[in-house]
């Protein structure tokens, strides 16, 4: 879908939950990633949720970010000569952009790069991620799973 690589190539990986998506998000958006913008990015998608992803089960679980219409995904191809530096800085310049469309909630398997503690605390409802932090203390008090 995607036409990767059929070999293993070394990449870089973000991305983001969003909600409310508008035309200023799509100005912004097409600022960084549109047509004639040159880029070291080499995908940035944008995928609509909704339907099963926004409701939980009873009793509740640690998933995050249902109150998310969209995410953001964003990936490079670390090829010869492209610093990881320069992905960087590019994907926090669309983040950054964008960032008036962020949800509220996280998920950390939309948020590869976490900047600081308070977006991993974002990836889990209030509540959720202190307990996780209670059991990670009981079951991984080395830290072996950083």
């Amino acid at each position: 879908m995607h036409d990767d690589p059929t070999e293993p190539a070394p990449s870089w990986v973000t991305g983001a939950m969003l909600s409310d998506l508008d035309q200023d998000f799509a100005t912004a958006f097409l600022t960084r990633v549109g047509p004639g913008v040159d880029t070291p990015l080499m995908v940035v998608e944008l995928r609509h949720l909704g339907g099963a992803t926004a409701s939980d089960v009873p009793g509740g679980t640690a998933v995050s970010g249902r109150g998310a219409t969209h995410t953001i995904g964003v990936v490079a191809l670390l090829h010869p000569g492209l610093e990881v530096a320069v992905v960087e800085a590019a994907a926090r310049r669309l983040l950054d952009d964008v960032a008036p469309w962020r949800s509220p909630q996280g998920n950390p398997n939309f948020a590869n790069i976490l900047a600081s503690a308070k977006e991993a605390a974002m990836g889990w409802p209030e509540g959720v991620f202190e307990r996780l932090q209670e059991v990670r203390a009981r079951y991984d008090p080395s830290a072996v799973f950083a």
